[in-house]
């Protein structure tokens, strides 16, 4: 939790939404990885249906990092306006979560690997997020566990 906290304070997202039952944000452990961007980098928490609706209202999309049968590359997602929701690394984005998604994206790899670490995934998604547009238009990390 604090590395993809510290990782989207650095790529210039928006903020983090933390959503049922992610882990600690004010525990120790998370709060030292957090590198101080826990005093200058928004997090919220909220119950993922209030987030999804909050995102909706504001015209920001939700997609999901998880594989589907329609399943988009994240380098073709255009993400500096979105959220993105990366999932727990033992069980991944609930079905419930991705109902509430317009999208999936996957992140490309290798055949012979399976998944990344859930913090390593959010870096790549918040590196392709300040990529695709000004540092100032980045879009925000959703995580769900």
């Amino acid at each position: 939790m604090g590395t993809i906290w510290r990782t989207a304070d650095a790529f210039g997202a928006d903020g983090l939404i933390l959503c049922n039952g992610c882990a600690d944000p004010w525990s120790p452990k998370t709060v030292r990885a957090t590198m101080g961007a826990l005093f200058r980098f928004p997090v919220y928490e909220c119950a993922l249906e209030t987030a999804a609706e909050r995102l909706a209202q504001a015209g920001i999309p939700l997609y999901a990092a998880a594989l589907q049968e329609n399943t988009l590359d994240v380098r073709s997602v255009q993400l500096d306006r979105s959220a993105v929701v990366i999932g727990s690394e033992g069980r991944g984005v609930s079905s419930k979560t991705l109902e509430l998604c317009e999208k999936t994206v996957r992140i490309p790899m290798q055949d012979r690997c399976e998944s990344l670490n859930a913090a390593v995934a959010a870096a790549v998604v918040l590196w392709e997020m300040a990529r695709n547009g000004q540092k100032e238009q980045a879009g925000g990390v959703s995580c769900q566990m």
